[in-house]
């Protein structure tokens, strides 16, 4: 039997007994008000109350039983283990009225089982506070890790940033061209020295957001067109596909242009598109080529 397994008349025998300053009988035929179990009848409740009360290895009580007449009599006094077992089952707001209705000879004793539980309850609480603060301690050193790892990420990011700063003064700061007899400018070229390339996962994501950013830049603004080649060319990313003047089968995937384009098609490459292709070996095509219709060939 559990030790929180005692039925509520066992508990109600226990706590009488503390009324008593000695020996007290269990039970009896006849109704006694000295009796911890009285009655006429054993129900199956008392049956079970006393069978724990006599239970040694429960040992709630000190036992001496006596022979009357032809009936067996048990004469018991609480043990300490009682004293325990009672305040154990006892909630703390009935501690006082526990105390105050013990017996002068189980007063200190019960006031020491209060105390010793008070104490066990307390030093339960103390390891509920250190298993809670182990366990704050472990979530907060999970968080500095989570931000460690992010604030490495940024700083590679940072160095990026700043390796490929000097190739992009050119396009902050361009230099002025001077027309002669209303010539265009000449057409971007590729820079002298090759900007290096990605060395790791931060460094490819900024290279392809860049390229991506610029493609939007490229197909919405022709203005700018020019400059945005210029920085292509700068980002090590990004390739150009499709001769100019090179007939081909149009192909939607690729080409752009107007009229009736459809796949199959002969059309004629006017300029060529911008296609990225990351140090995996991913290849997206970003600026598509333009195209016009091959008049030549549908005739």
């Amino acid at each position: 039997m559990s030790a929180t397994a005692l039925s509520g008349l066992t508990l109600d025998a226990l706590r009488k007994a503390l009324t008593f300053e000695g020996e007290v009988r269990l039970r009896t035929k006849s109704v006694e008000s000295d009796s911890l179990l009285a009655g006429t009848t054993k129900s199956k409740g008392v049956n079970t109350a006393e069978a724990e009360c006599l239970n040694p290895e429960l040992g709630l009580f000190h036992v001496r039983k006596e022979k009357v007449k032809t009936s067996e009599v048990a004469y018991v006094r609480i043990s300490t283990h009682g004293l325990f077992r009672l305040v154990d089952a006892t909630p703390t707001d009935e501690y006082a009225t526990l105390i105050s209705t013990a017996a002068t000879v189980y007063g200190d004793a019960i006031l020491s089982a209060v105390a010793t539980v008070v104490e066990t309850c307390l030093k339960s609480l103390d390891r509920d506070r250190a298993s809670t603060a182990e366990k704050e301690t472990a979530l907060l050193n999970q968080f500095r890790a989570i931000v460690s790892t992010r604030q490495a990420a940024l700083d590679a990011e940072l160095v990026a940033i700043e390796k490929r700063r000097h190739f992009f003064k050119d396009i902050l700061e361009p230099k002025p061209i001077t027309l002669d007899n209303d010539l265009k400018p000449p057409a971007p070229k590729p820079p002298d020295q090759e900007p290096p390339k990605p060395r790791n996962e931060v460094e490819a994501g900024y290279q392809r957001r860049i390229c991506d950013e610029l493609a939007v830049e490229y197909n919405e603004s022709p203005d700018s067109r020019d400059a945005i080649v210029r920085v292509f060319y700068i980002t090590n990313g990004m390739d150009t596909f499709g001769e100019p003047g090179k007939v081909v089968d149009f192909d939607g995937r690729y080409h752009q242009g107007q009229g009736r384009l459809h796949g199959g098609v002969s059309c004629r490459i006017r300029k060529a598109g911008w296609i990225y292709q990351s140090p995996s070996g991913e290849q997206n095509v970003l600026v598509k080529a333009e195209v016009e219709a091959n008049l030549r060939g549908l005739l």
